[in-house]
């Protein structure tokens, strides 16, 4: 990409919205962070009424239920920090706890919940599904290899090994040392195993998508003085793992949106074509708004590049008629530069650890991790503040994963290269004017639009 103008400090700034988009990044849902003036930051939590474990017309109730966590923040630019933690800020989009529930009891007599080197890990950002309706965040049971949760009843044994637990919990502010969280999990997959021989009741246990988890949480956080972070994974009984310092000030905080932009400083074009994302002959997800954005910073001499990073976003998305989300999941495209005789240039997906781009259907939801499309994206002249990038992305990797009771069709919905990826954007170039250069290439939002700049992508 040859740029011109005056960009050495303030870097470039490169929109686009197109009508008739596709795949892009969470609609109307905020993405959130764990937010604390302290690095590393100890969160010690005791459930108001315990927590309470359901499976079908049976319940599980266990009277103390507390929980441990540790979170290694990293340290965000003073523009982005929001209002309730000072400027010495550390942010985190995950939170790792280990529970530990006593005082549990299953039809009145005794029950024993071991964790077996398992925890949960809280996901920041909230998406949209719970039937409480608002936004719920993710909430991942991991486990070390071959753990699993083992609940012993009289009756039997049941077992709750790795999975994500969709729309399971919201966080509310409580005090600035404080975080409230209501966890309201449902369709956890359960399994069954008789580990006693007085355990003569296993026949009649159902298993599969069944437990609901429910129970609220205030979680106190302080400065952590101990040697190492907790892992979470490590034991079953996270007690004395942690130290104690002073409290800190924690909260969940709104990320900056990206500016939505004046249609008529932004060169939009025309688009060309129907501009879509397909699966083979399982369907299209067609969406009516797509959006790029993204930044480069150049060095002193630099006038040439080679890539551009853009996050993009999508709207008034829908998969066989019905409405369908778009989520990017801290993921973005790497546009390369021209590569074949044809001029086309390869397009990259790239995605922070454990990150996908999500489809939601009613039918499945399709996952797209970290992946290079070879020969995906040919450039165009627009004007000389602008250029056409057109996206044919074929033989893309598709995964699959059923994430609400709903999506009856995830068994029989293909995998594999069969995703095909197509969009017409026309990107405008301007002057970035945002105090702070772009830190995290999968998520280059928070950019300030100032005065059209010439610029060009190499080859087009």
């Amino acid at each position: 990409m040859t740029v011109a103008g005056n960009l050495k400090v303030l870097g470039l700034v490169l929109l686009t919205v197109c009508v008739v988009g596709a795949i892009g990044a969470q609609g109307a849902v905020a993405e959130y962070e764990f937010h604390s003036n302290r690095e590393r930051t100890v969160l010690t939590g005791k459930s108001a009424g315990g927590l309470s474990l359901s499976f079908g017309k049976s319940t599980i109730e266990c009277t103390t239920a507390q929980f441990e966590a540790t979170q290694t923040g990293v340290k965000v630019e003073s523009k982005q920090t929001g209002a309730k933690v000072s400027a010495e800020t550390y942010k985190s989009d995950t939170l790792t706890v280990a529970p530990h529930l006593s005082g549990c009891s299953f039809s009145g007599q005794s029950a024993t919940v071991n964790f077996n080197h398992c925890a949960f890990v809280f996901d920041s950002d909230p998406t949209e599904g719970n039937s409480d309706g608002g936004e719920h965040a993710n909430m991942e049971i991991e486990c070390v290899e071959g753990g699993r949760i083992e609940i012993d009843t009289p009756l039997c044994t049941l077992t709750i090994g790795a999975q994500v637990v969709k729309h399971a919990v919201r966080y509310s502010s409580d005090t600035e040392s404080s975080i409230n969280f209501k966890i309201t999990g449902k369709s956890i997959v359960i399994g069954k195993e008789k580990t006693t021989e007085s355990q003569t009741g296993c026949f009649l246990v159902s298993t599969g998508a069944i437990l609901s988890l429910t129970g609220t949480t205030t979680y106190e956080c302080f400065k952590d003085e101990s040697g190492e972070p907790l892992s979470g994974t490590s034991t079953t009984t996270p007690t004395e793992l942690t130290k104690e310092g002073e409290a800190a000030k924690c909260s969940v905080e709104t990320v900056p949106a990206p500016p939505s932009g004046n249609p008529g400083s932004i060169a939009t074009g025309e688009d060309e074509g129907n501009e879509k994302f397909s699966f083979g002959a399982a369907g299209i997800t067609e969406c009516t708004t797509s959006r790029l954005e993204g930044a480069v910073t150049e060095g002193e001499e630099a006038e040439e590049l080679v890539a551009l990073t853009v996050k993009p976003t999508s709207s008034g998305c829908t998969f066989a008629g019905s409405p369908a989300t778009v989520k990017t999941n801290h993921c973005a495209y790497l546009l390369g530069k021209s590569t074949n005789a044809e001029g086309h240039a390869d397009l990259e997906i790239e995605c922070l650890t454990s990150s996908k781009i999500e489809i939601d259907t009613s039918v499945c939801t399709i996952t797209i991790g970290p992946q290079l499309v070879k020969g995906a994206v040919h450039y165009e002249k627009d004007t000389a503040t602008s250029f056409k990038a057109k996206i044919t992305a074929k033989k893309i990797k598709t995964g699959k994963l059923k994430t609400t009771e709903p999506q009856t069709g995830c068994a029989l919905f293909p995998t594999g290269e069969i995703g095909t990826l197509t969009v017409n954007h026309t990107i405008g170039c301007f002057d970035d004017t945002a105090a702070s250069p772009q830190k995290n290439p999968t998520t280059p939002q928070g950019t300030e639009e100032g005065e059209a700049v010439e610029c060009a992508f190499e080859g087009s």
